[in-house]
């Protein structure tokens, strides 16, 4: 049975593919949590229902990217057009390097300890991803 949704109320906007190639993966990972959050309070659980609402909130971008992608592992549809995506978004880390960035994060002169624990905190995110 089709559930009717209101979206228009959420705070979960079209997921933004070519802003900064750089955040990508942390930008996805956030935008489909709020997703996700947004799902599960709306009550939806019919697979088919979470897939097409995923690609009708993410965007026309992200639409077309999923169209092309080899289908993701998983349980039902809904699962699989998230792995595939999550595949895709989620950036290859090289820890190696990362930790060389992290290590080297210094609180330069004039920058506020504010800016400095940021800066710190989005270095380290990136060995977690």
């Amino acid at each position: 049975m089709a559930v009717s949704l209101d979206t228009s109320a959420s705070n979960v906007r079209t997921f933004s593919v070519s802003t900064d190639p750089m955040t990508v993966g942390l930008r996805w990972k956030k935008w489909k949590r709020a997703f996700e959050y947004f799902v599960v309070g709306r009550g939806v659980t019919n697979a088919a229902q979470k897939k097409a609402l995923l690609l009708n909130m993410a965007g026309k971008e992200a639409q077309d990217i999923f169209e092309v992608l080899p289908a993701g592992e998983g349980a039902n549809e809904y699962a699989r057009a998230m792995a595939a995506l999550d595949t895709f978004f989620t950036p290859k880390t090289n820890i190696p390097y990362e930790k060389s960035v992290f290590c080297r994060t210094e609180l330069t002169s004039g920058e506020t300890i504010t800016n400095y624990i940021k800066k710190t905190t989005t270095a380290y995110h990136y060995l977690r991803i």
